[in-house]
């Protein structure tokens, strides 16, 4: 071994017999034509085609749940309610949707008036022509169904606070001091409710802590969705007294639309 070398490995602290094994082992491994190498697995390719299999998979299962949810949307697009001047124009009057003349006047006004420039008190006082459109319109339909007067009619949401103080169980009609019926469908409560949910709007409003323009105008125009929608609601009572609300969808209006174009 060359003495230069041997004395660099010394310096180094180099094993001698480990520095030429290593030596001849790398001359072999280059110059001996006949000795293969091992290769190392090529596993490249294989994941690119696993990680492509994985972002096909999700495309499918990502397009796959929009096209889920635009249907969705869009079956509950159809079954939104539509509202009175829809239900008018398609084959209802005011009659038959039991609404008096005097409440659709109030209807058309509370529609045409410009939330956004009103004052506080013109706010206030909005919310309290809402809240008495909203029990106009439900004991309209009511006093047409049980033959008396609106004023006669008095309705209770469940849950709400009686003039005893008392928590109602569950959502009554009273024609008089006489409980007509507690046998009340879902729709139908919504309704009685929605009177419920106006008449703590206006509560609020009055409360001067509580009251809130920005969160008045956004209860306003909610109103106006829920007045329109009411009134093109019917109510009906079935041989065995249950209280049910027939409502014209948007997805019905459509059929009828198409039919028409077919005929």
């Amino acid at each position: 071994m060359d003495t230069k070398r041997e004395e660099f490995l010394r310096r180094n602290r180099v094993d001698l017999n480990v520095a030429n094994f290593m030596n001849k082992e790398n001359k072999e491994r280059y110059t001996e034509p006949d000795k293969k190498i091992p290769k190392r697995r090529n596993t490249k390719g294989k994941r690119n085609y696993n990680r492509i299999k994985a972002v096909i998979a999700a495309s499918v299962i990502l397009f796959g749940g929009m096209g889920a949810y635009s249907e969705y949307k869009e079956n509950q697009k159809q079954n939104i309610p539509v509202e009175l001047q829809t239900a008018l124009k398609n084959g209802e009057t005011l009659e038959t949707l039991g609404i008096d003349e005097s409440t659709y006047e109030d209807i058309q006004k509370f529609n045409l008036m410009d939330i956004e420039n009103l004052s506080d008190e013109e706010l206030k006082d909005m919310i309290k022509d809402s809240k008495n459109i909203q029990f106009e319109i439900v004991k309209d339909k009511l006093s047409e169904i049980y033959n008396v007067d609106e004023s006669e009619i008095s309705i209770i949401p469940e849950g709400a606070v009686l003039s005893d103080g008392e928590v109602s169980q569950e959502a009554a009609v009273k024609v008089g001091e006489e409980i007509v019926t507690t046998d009340i469908s879902t729709e139908v409560k919504e309704m009685f409710q929605n009177c419920e949910d106006a008449n703590i709007n206006y509560r609020k409003v009055n409360d001067e802590d509580e009251y809130n323009k920005e969160d008045t105008i956004k209860a306003l125009k909610d109103d106006k969705k829920t007045i329109n929608q009411m009134a093109a609601k019917k109510i009906t009572k079935t041989k065995d007294g249950r209280l049910e609300a027939n409502i014209m969808t948007v997805g019905e209006i459509a059929e009828k639309q198409q039919e028409g174009m077919e005929r």
